[in-house]
């Protein structure tokens, strides 16, 4: 259970449902805020003397907070995460299929008036686009082209919060990618600006998407750069369909959208015939709305790297500073860098001042009865 990397306050305990598996521990006033609770259990702000190679709270706080929690788990941690067959194991219908008027709730933050007034128990999939669309929200289209296997098409609104919502779909075989395309156009016409994440193998397929927008002059466009990565995009829809460190969730799907569910429940790793060893490999079946939520996702979302000192601040703000470097341990000089110094200008107690004023705030506080943690 500890892999799941959960941490609640007191209060959040007191709503949480599943109240299984946690245990009670005593952290400091900062934790609660500080989000790493789960593997540190307060025990960073017990740490004594200086090493200038270990990296900052608020530097590891930032990477948890937008790393994949298998990989976080196996790289950061030095721990090998539980392996199951399935891909998705934080998949919950309970949690994650929602009616439109459940869509409109979560986004408005109360529930629609019809509801309330009880003259409906739902809402129209064209009041909810339209909602959507009023507020700003971005409109994505996810396609995983096929023609013996099935085509499918997601189309998402995506909130100002970051939350994705997977409102309606398109699922066939039998067509070519220029009848797809335009199956897409005639379901969605009013719909935009929308921009397509086609599935990047099929090239082809983009290139009808292109010709259709063109001559329909329709409000979209088409992403020149989708990522294809499904070690990465996995790992991001996972971190929508959990969030690190807590037990909610960014990823609503329409409870009509059958492709979606069914794939979700049965995606899974190969497993090797002559031991039940589960690879690391996924199998090749059940993912083609999973990849059309993959390009869209990923694409969007997925962060290679921080600002060495801007991460966690931008983190508060849903935002983090993008760069191609991967993420790494930053180096004395780094940082020294990235205050206007030169490795030379600082001593060693230089450095221990600056990291521990870059620690305020997110390890501070004396002991407080806190968290749930698994």
């Amino acid at each position: 259970m500890s892999d799941l990397l959960i941490a609640l306050t007191d209060e959040q305990y007191k709503v949480e449902h599943n109240k299984a598996g946690y245990c009670k521990r005593s952290g400091y006033d900062g934790c609660g805020k500080c989000g790493i609770f789960s593997f540190c259990k307060g025990n960073l702000k017990k740490k004594k003397g200086f090493n200038p190679y270990f990296m900052t709270v608020a530097s590891v706080a930032a990477m948890f907070k937008n790393e994949d929690t298998d990989f976080f788990n196996a790289q950061r941690l030095n721990r090998k995460p539980s392996k199951i067959g399935l891909m998705f194991t934080s998949w919950d219908e309970a949690k994650h299929l929602k009616t439109y008027a459940q869509m409109w709730e979560i986004f408005h933050g109360e529930p629609h008036s019809d509801i309330v007034k009880g003259i409906s128990n739902d809402i129209s999939k064209e009041e909810l686009i339209a909602a959507f669309s009023k507020a700003g929200c971005r409109f994505a289209l996810g396609v995983d082209f096929g023609f013996t296997a099935p085509f499918a098409a997601l189309l998402f609104a995506i909130d100002g919060s970051d939350r994705a919502y997977v409102i309606d779909h398109i699922e066939t075989t039998g067509h070519s990618e220029a009848e797809c395309a335009l199956m897409c156009a005639n379901r969605w016409p009013s719909v935009g600006p929308i921009m397509v994440f086609p599935d990047p193998e099929s090239p082809s397929g983009a290139k009808e998407f292109r010709k259709l927008i063109d001559s329909k002059m329709l409000n979209w466009s088409v992403s020149g750069s989708v990522i294809n990565d499904i070690e990465i995009g996995t790992g991001v829809i996972r971190n929508f369909l959990r969030t690190p460190g807590t037990t909610q969730t960014r990823l609503y799907v329409h409870h009509s959208i059958n492709i979606l569910k069914t794939e979700m429940r049965v995606h899974h790793y190969k497993i090797r015939k002559s031991d039940g060893v589960v690879l690391d490999v996924p199998e090749d079946d059940n993912d083609h709305s999973i990849g059309a939520c993959r390009y869209v996702l990923a694409t969007m979302f997925y962060r290679s790297g921080y600002s060495l000192s801007s991460a966690v601040l931008d983190e508060l703000h849903g935002k983090v500073q993008v760069h191609q470097a991967p993420v790494g341990t930053p180096t004395i000089s780094e940082v020294a860098e990235k205050i206007g110094h030169t490795i030379g200008e600082l001593s060693e107690e230089d450095l221990k001042k600056m990291i521990e004023e870059e620690d305020k705030g997110t390890n501070s506080g004396g002991g407080a009865g806190f968290s749930w943690s698994f």
